[in-house]
């Protein structure tokens, strides 16, 4: 919901408002939203990319398992994650490059390669959204992995978008 609401307020050029809507016509809207999403050619953000913050090491262990959190830098970075898990954050490039958010991959080393599990949105150190295949909200299991990786990074967790 949030992120149609963003779109809507900062991106879509329209002077939006929810006056004469129902609930049900604003869950119509947004549902429509995201498959619009997923067939809209994002070519204009490929070419957007951003320093954000320095490199180091972002690769952990957490209760037996590896994991490895990357910042992702550019458009086409956007593009891949949203195009393996299957969500929206394409629609972020314009936000990062501006330096509004930075987006995050969380990976888990599966069979010897690392698999895309959850994508971490942070505004000013804060975690505020993670959402995993299809815009699923972690697991218990995998909220615990982030908030060992907040707690890396002196991140603040707040997961006001996951509501």
């Amino acid at each position: 919901c949030v992120d149609y609401f963003e779109y809507m307020k900062y991106q879509s050029g329209q002077n939006y408002s929810l006056r004469g809507r129902t609930a049900e016509s604003v869950q119509r809207a947004i549902h429509q939203w995201h498959d619009r999403v997923f067939l809209m050619d994002h070519s204009e953000n490929f070419h957007l990319s951003w320093d954000g913050i320095e490199d180091f090491d972002l690769s952990f262990s957490f209760q037996g398992n590896d994991y490895r959190c990357i910042q992702l830098k550019s458009g086409k970075e956007l593009d891949q994650e949203g195009k393996s898990l299957k969500h929206c954050v394409i629609t972020y490039a314009p936000s990062c490059s501006n330096d509004f958010c930075s987006i995050w991959s969380l990976r888990q080393k599966i069979g010897g390669n690392f698999t895309r599990v959850l994508t971490l949105e942070v505004i000013n150190n804060v975690i505020v959204q993670a959402r995993g295949k299809q815009n699923l909200l972690p697991s218990n299991e995998q909220m615990k992995v982030i908030r060992n990786w907040s707690e890396r990074m002196e991140f603040k967790l707040r997961l006001h978008k996951n509501e």
